[in-house]
């Protein structure tokens, strides 16, 4: 028996049922309550929630109509189904992001909450809200889809698409006046055109005449049908083409018989639930919605925003301000500071210092405009500004580490400003990627991440050939730096370097211990892998110009160089090196 995909993705299994549960038998509903509490089994740690909304037109109420299913809904103009208890308002919900995924969480419940319909309609032309819920709980998920053609979709003529026993997509045609016209010139739209189209384009005698999910069967044999054809391409509606495709099987090959004999068209649809799925990300953590402090210019954290272009950063970092905010630390002005690369839209540097206790505003202030003055006066920047700083608690773990994590953004800058020097373009002997690589790896280090936590902690790598030719020739390099920085077989020539890389060494340590503490009382807002995928954005930033592309192509040498070092360490416990 040879099966036919029909064209599209999957849904929610069970949803063709809902408007006819009133008439089911026992058993099939039955069968539908177990298909949605394996779905719910799927996510034991998730609200289930269905979705409840009136459609915007009102013949379309038909296939509203369904079973509830779930323990929980969300309605949002129409009359409620579930139980007080069951119902999750909008007010209720917040959106998170993951290192993977948005997803909604419930205050009240303290749950994620993964919204979908077991009913017909479209969500795409469901109210906006409607269709939000619906996406964001939808990411994560990859559903199977039918074979597509691409670019290639709408051609002139398509062939049958088959893999193995089960045929993908069936052949296609697009036929329309205007390529009609083009083909046979000498003859207007008739009967006798489309015989002549069906023999060019070898077009059988049973097809589909199909508009989206509606199809016609037509014989191309039977006048009338022919007719019809032309009919349909005479509408406006099909000016751009009319999709035609196979009858698949063909009358003769049907497999459904009547009592008599006689051979009947089937579709079937089969829900299914999948048996081997990747696990999800463990359940995200939120605590209540962090305000976040707002320090203006005379507080406690004074905010500048230097504009000066991306060559000159680089200067300016190294030749003056790490010196002079350090000098400020050493005479108990200022507790610690760091800075940020910034585009916004012209490139400029975000330096926000936090007052020593007993330091008074107005020194701060005062030696910080100082500072840009005469950066400015002396052409080094264009201008500056100062600015509130509002922390981002929310980013970086929630209100009960982030003072502890906020400390290593001071470590951060420090680090990348002491790894400047080692650049090529600032004179160094390591090209940026190098540099990149090693600082990256020390933070994850020094963090505390054993080396097998190390590749499942990164952020995923980009790929690219100029990264892959790196890799080829200078995979010596490479290793070297990263077992000088991971300790694995420290690299003599790069004592200096190892002993920039352990700057901010304490620092990230502390931080570690207290988000990994956290983690496990379930204190920390958002997830660990986040975190300080955050942490290494930023350390990247500090340190090198901004480029996006340049960062995923560090992670990916940072990936590719680990699977070596573990290749070598396997070979050395068989007793091969």
């Amino acid at each position: 028996m040879v099966a036919t995909r029909r064209r599209g993705t999957f849904s929610l299994g069970g949803r063709t049922y809902g408007r006819f549960h009133d008439i089911l038998p026992p058993t099939s509903m039955t069968n539908l309550e177990d298909l949605y509490r394996a779905w719910h089994r799927s996510r034991p740690e998730a609200v289930i929630a269905e979705l409840c909304y009136l459609p915007s037109s009102g013949h379309a109420a038909n296939v509203a109509v369904r079973p509830l299913l779930t323990d929980h809904e969300i309605v949002l103009n129409a009359g409620a189904t579930a139980d007080e208890e069951g119902r999750i308002s909008l007010d209720e919900l917040e959106v998170g992001i993951s290192a993977t995924r948005m997803f909604l969480w419930c205050r009240r419940l303290q749950r994620e909450v993964v919204v979908i319909q077991s009913h017909m309609l479209n969500e795409q032309m469901a109210p906006n809200v409607a269709r939000f819920l619906l996406d964001v709980s939808a990411d994560g998920y990859v559903m199977p889809s039918g074979f597509t053609w691409g670019r290639l979709e709408g051609a002139t003529a398509l062939p049958r698409v088959i893999h193995r026993d089960v045929v993908l997509r069936p052949a296609t045609w697009t036929v329309s006046r205007r390529l009609l016209a083009a083909l046979f010139p000498d003859q207007s739209l008739s009967p006798e055109t489309i015989a002549r189209w069906r023999h060019r384009h070898r077009v059988p005698r049973w097809v589909y005449a199909a508009d989206f999910d509606n199809r016609l069967l037509l014989d191309l044999d039977h006048p009338a049908c022919v007719r019809e054809l032309v009919s349909l391409l005479d509408d406006p509606a099909h000016v751009q083409g009319l999709t035609i495709n196979e009858m698949l099987p063909c009358s003769d090959g049907t497999w459904l018989r009547g009592d008599a004999g006689e051979r009947h068209a089937s579709e079937l649809v089969v829900p299914l639930v999948a048996t081997d799925a990747h696990p999800m990300p463990a359940p995200m953590s939120i605590g209540p919605l962090d305000t976040g402090q707002r320090h203006g210019a005379g507080g406690e954290w004074c905010y500048l925003v230097l504009y000066a272009n991306t060559v000159e950063q680089d200067r300016i970092l190294m030749e003056e301000i790490a010196e002079r905010c350090e000098a400020w630390v050493a005479q108990g002005v200022v507790q610690a500071w760091f800075h940020i690369r910034y585009m916004d839209p012209r490139p400029h540097l975000r330096l926000r210092i936090r007052r020593a206790v007993g330091a008074t505003a107005a020194q701060l202030v005062g030696q910080v405009v100082e500072l840009a003055e005469d950066l400015v006066g002396r052409a080094r920047a264009s201008h500056y500004s100062l600015l509130p700083y509002v922390p981002e608690e929310a980013r970086y773990g929630g209100s009960d580490v982030f003072p502890i994590v906020e400390e290593t953004f001071h470590a951060s800058s420090r680090l990348a400003v002491a790894l400047l020097p080692f650049r090529e373009d600032c004179g160094g002997a390591f090209t940026n990627e190098q540099v990149g690589m090693a600082a990256v790896l020390a933070l994850f280090s020094q963090w505390g991440c054993t080396p097998d936590q190390l590749s499942d902690m990164l952020p995923t790598g980009q790929p690219s050939d100029r990264m892959r030719a790196a890799l080829r020739s200078d995979a010596r390099r490479l290793v070297s730096l990263a077992e000088t920085v991971t300790g694995g077989n420290p690299d003599p020539a790069l004592d200096d370097l190892h002993v920039a890389l352990r700057i901010g060494e304490a620092e990230h340590r502390r931080a570690g211990d207290a988000v990994r503490l956290a983690e496990v009382e379930g204190r920390l807002r958002g997830d660990h892998k986040t975190l300080i995928g955050s942490l290494a954005h930023m350390l990247v930033n500090r340190l090198l110009p901004i480029d996006l592309g340049r960062e995923a192509e560090i992670y990916f040498l940072c990936h590719e160089v680990l699977r070596t070092l573990r290749s070598r360490q396997a070979a050395r416990d068989r007793g091969l090196l």
